[in-house]
């Protein structure tokens, strides 16, 4: 009797599944332009950046007018940019008259808050077979040895610190702090205990990490050849344009709309039938033949 259970109740779990999903409202997704959260700072057709300040920042600066007169909304330029004591606005494109936009200047200032690589010197237990013995089938391991070996752990670190204000009111709209980092480790082969190789090691780390103070601070290059500083700086670069993109400026989002099933206020037969037929295609995912079958109705 057992055994015939899972028989009897699997038609019914199948018709309670196809119900629910009959019941479910059916919805369509559709893109529709969104304003932007910080509506002061979207206002503002005109900006210019002033050079920022700290290391590197001369490229940070080429970097960030780059992201924001790379913002467009439908198909147009939304800023008009230029960073102080270059070009006059709208030396690109269409931004005389941005996106429809002709006045509201804003200056956009920044530093950068942190750019530096440290290297963090580490222990890690490791063991390794010293005693084997044939077990018939192959060698196998009867004493172990733990042994410590030196690492070393590189991290980069690159934050910056950005503020939009609105020129007339001097008062600040818009602030952001995009931050990056970037890690790397590599370990020596060789047992600590072992001096000769536990210094070799320490006095091979720079060819590892190869870390300078050129420009005056530590700057990390992993043995891969990936300038660790260059992928955090990347990294909060990357971040600031996704912010700056969905804060300061229109952008399109996907929502989902629930459709009309009720029949509630609808007299006409006819137009009951058509709100049915509607429904059918648009559960087909056939939205152009629901819209007109709901326009006839």
């Amino acid at each position: 009797m057992r055994k015939d259970r899972p028989t009897i109740f699997l038609p019914a779990l199948l018709l309670l599944l196809a119900l629910t999903l009959a019941s479910c409202t059916p919805a369509i997704r559709v893109s529709r332009l969104q304003p932007a959260p910080y509506n002061r700072a979207a206002m503002l057709a005109n900006i210019s950046i002033a050079p920022f300040t700290g290391p590197g920042a001369d490229t940070i600066t080429r970097r960030v007018e780059e992201i924001i007169s790379g913002i467009r909304v439908d198909g147009k330029t939304f800023f008009s940019v230029r960073v102080k004591g270059g070009l006059p606005y709208g030396r690109r494109d269409d931004r005389a008259v941005v996106h429809g936009r002709t006045g509201g200047y804003g200056l956009l200032s920044g530093m950068v808050t942190r750019s530096r690589c440290s290297v963090e010197h580490y222990t890690q237990e490791r063991t390794r077979c010293i005693e084997s013995k044939n077990n018939g089938t192959g060698r196998e391991c009867v004493r172990w040895s733990r042994y410590n070996v030196d690492c070393f752990k590189s991290t980069a670190e690159f934050g910056l610190s950005l503020q939009l204000r609105e020129k007339k009111s001097a008062e600040v709209v818009y602030r952001l702090y995009p931050y990056g980092t970037k890690s790397a480790s590599a370990c020596n082969s060789e047992p600590r205990s072992q001096n000769a190789a536990g210094r070799d090691f320490k006095n091979r780390l720079n060819s590892i990490f190869g870390i300078d103070k050129r420009y005056g601070y530590l700057r990390c290059e992993y043995r891969t050849g990936e300038n660790l500083l260059a992928s955090a700086i990347n990294s909060a670069l990357v971040k600031a344009e996704k912010k700056l993109r969905n804060d300061i400026a229109p952008h399109y989002v996907t929502v989902r709309l629930e459709l009309m099933v009720s029949e509630e206020g609808i007299e006409s037969e006819e137009a009951k039938q058509g709100l049915k037929e509607g429904l059918e295609f648009a559960k087909n995912m056939r939205m152009l033949k629901a819209g007109q079958r709901w326009r006839q109705a």
